[in-house]
């Protein structure tokens, strides 16, 4: 996941078959910490490391588990959706040295570095290198650019931007998701993200989705209460993120 706070972070991703037992799992489970420990040694042995996995909140035996092997629950997301079939949000006014427009490829390396901007005191979001950014957003085939958003400056730079890719966790409904929603630290507390977030719904409904979802950290009060002012409801299928710390040189 980058390196930030003189911290190299790395994510541990699981995924098991609701009908493997509990041995395989409890071995999935120590290869990963082994394979961590590994990446930290390889990589950036003179830095910490900071491993980060999420847990749903009904995964009470891998929320032991985890305890157990020293991580700590550090925030917890928030799952909501909005359906578009509910009334039109209203925008926030734009600072007039800005222009809201859809996303296009002449703007991914400025958004890319915004996102960075962005993200960067957040320990939830990764700060992407260029490769992994096209696996975050803007690369996926799921990337949907005209239900993306930017606000540009009168420099042609990003301050700001949402974007949107279809779901592909659920094939029973035809939704959307704001995969990410970020403003650069100089241009926050103008309503930027109100409205990119206005504008993205718009789009959705037109192009014939029904629901948008999104994620939110429990902690981001504000944020969160910008998104039921836009019509968002939680869904009950949140998950904690626990981490734990790998001192320097590999040792654990």
């Amino acid at each position: 996941m980058g390196v930030a706070a003189d911290a190299l972070r790395l994510r541990l991703t699981r995924a098991i078959r609701p009908d493997i037992g509990d041995e395989v799992d409890s071995h999935l489970h120590s290869w990963l910490l082994e394979k961590a420990g590994r990446l930290h040694r390889e990589r950036a042995p003179e830095l910490d490391a900071i491993l980060g996995t999420r847990c749903g909140d009904s995964q009470q035996t891998l929320s032991s588990r985890l305890t157990d092997a020293g991580f700590e629950p550090t925030w917890r997301k928030v799952d909501m959706v909005h359906d578009l079939n509910t009334p039109r949000p209203t925008d926030a006014p734009t600072p007039p040295e800005l222009v809201i427009v859809p996303f296009e490829t002449r703007y991914d390396e400025r958004t890319w570095r915004a996102h960075n901007d962005a993200y960067a005191a957040s320990p939830s979001a990764a700060v992407l290198d260029r490769e992994s950014w096209q696996q975050h957003a803007t690369g996926l085939s799921s990337f949907l650019p005209g239900a993306s958003f930017v606000a540009v400056t009168p420099e042609d730079d990003v301050a700001a931007f949402v974007l949107t890719v279809r779901d592909t966790d659920d094939d029973r409904r035809n939704d959307a998701v704001l995969e990410c929603v970020g403003t650069r630290v100089a241009w926050r507390r103008r309503g930027l993200a109100r409205t990119l977030v206005a504008e993205a719904l718009r789009a959705c409904r037109t192009n014939g989705f029904e629901r948008v979802r999104l994620q939110a950290d429990s902690a981001n009060s504000a944020a969160i209460e910008l998104y039921v002012k836009l019509g968002f409801i939680e869904t009950g299928r949140g998950y904690s993120v626990l981490t734990r710390r790998l001192k320097a040189s590999g040792n654990t």
